[in-house]
C-alpha cells in the first residue's frame, strides 16, 4: 500500500490537533521530481520543494479496508511504501502505532523512499514489486499515482486522498 495521499494525508492546509487523527515529526522536503504543469523531467533544473504537515489524517474507512484484505485467500501482510526520507518516515509509522496499534498487527514490511528505483528511463522514482515475488503472481498495489509504479497492470488505482476536501 502507497501511505502518501493513499493511506494518509500529511499536506493538508486545514489539518491541526483537533480534527487529525494523530501527530508526528516530519521534517520532510519532498522535491517535484516533474513539472506539474508541463509533465516534463526536472532533471538538472531547479526544483519545487514541498514541505510536510506535522499533522496526519488518515484515510476515511481505512480499518474496514483491512478487514476485506485479510479475507483474500493466501494474505500475507501489508507492506507500505512512502516517498519520504526515513527518518520521517518512521516518525509517521511510530506515532500511527501508537494511535491505531491494530492496523499494524499486519504490518510486515515498510519501505522509504530508499527502495524506490532510481533509472535513467523513468520520469520519476518508481516502486517495483519484483522485490517481493520475481515473478509478480502473489502481489499487488493500492496507489493513487501510476506514474510511480513500474508494473502498472497490479496497481489498482484509487483516487488520492484529499483530507482538506474530507474536513469539510
Amino acid at each position: 500500500l502507497d501511505l502518501d495521499e493513499t493511506v494518509l494525508s500529511h499536506w493538508s492546509k486545514k489539518a491541526n490537533a483537533e480534527n487529525a487523527s494523530f501527530k508526528a515529526e516530519i521534517r520532510d522536503e519532498v522535491p517535484a521530481f516533474v513539472d506539474r504543469k508541463t509533465g516534463d523531467s526536472t532533471q538538472g533544473k531547479q526544483v519545487e520543494i514541498y514541505q510536510s504537515s506535522e499533522y496526519i489524517q488518515i484515510r476515511p474507512d481505512f480499518k474496514i479496508f483491512v478487514k476485506k484484505l485479510q479475507r483474500i485467500p493466501g494474505f500475507k501482510g501489508i507492506v507500505f511504501f512512502t516517498a519520504k526520507e526515513d527518518r520521517s518516515a518512521w516518525s509517521v509509522l511510530n506515532a500511527w502505532q501508537k494511535y491505531s496499534p491494530e492496523v499494524m498487527e499486519d504490518v510486515i514490511g515498510f519501505y522509504t523512499r530508499n527502495y524506490l528505483r532510481f533509472d535513467k528511463s523513468l520520469k520519476k522514482p518508481s516502486k517495483d514489486l519484483r522485490m517481493f515475488d520475481p515473478s509478480l503472481q502473489h502481489v499487488f498495489l493500492f496507489d493513487d499515482n501510476e506514474s510511480r509504479v513500474l508494473q502498472k497492470e497490479l496497481n489498482y488505482k484509487i483516487p488520492k486522498f484529499n483530507a482538506d476536501t474530507w474536513y469539510k
